[in-house]
């Protein structure tokens, strides 16, 4: 979980109160998210990382985030993008987003973008 550049690592480092690192087969994996999310469950929210999670889980918002390429999306990875409520990219991406997802640019340099994510995350959650 502290293997450098990982997500797990750079949750723990940017101060998470807990991280699990789930790893299952995709077939067990509707029984096994749910036994994760309830470990967690004294948490006041709980971030999950990884589109699989996302079909079984049924997040209050999810978050759809580009590499740093040009927009090239993973094999599977369309049906979260279009269930994104916000997509964060830093390079525009070169594919048709979707119309209902808050679209946010976002620099390494700065914070302003983060800061919009987080103003917008908090808006609805209300």
């Amino acid at each position: 979980m502290t293997q450098k550049d990982k997500d797990t690592e750079k949750l723990l480092s940017a101060g998470a109160a807990n991280v699990l690192w789930v790893q299952s087969p995709a077939e067990e994996l509707k029984e096994v998210l749910p036994l994760a999310v309830n470990r967690l469950s004294n948490l006041d929210g709980i971030i999950v990382e990884g589109n699989s999670a996302i079909e079984f889980l049924k997040p209050d918002i999810v978050i759809f985030v580009f590499g740093k390429d040009d927009g090239a999306v993973k094999k599977g990875a369309e049906t979260i993008l279009n269930a994104a409520d916000i997509i964060l990219f830093q390079k525009e991406p070169l594919m048709k987003l979707p119309a209902k997802a808050k679209k946010i640019k976002i620099s390494l340099s700065s914070k302003a973008g983060i800061d919009k994510c987080v103003e917008y995350m908090q808006g609805l959650m209300k």
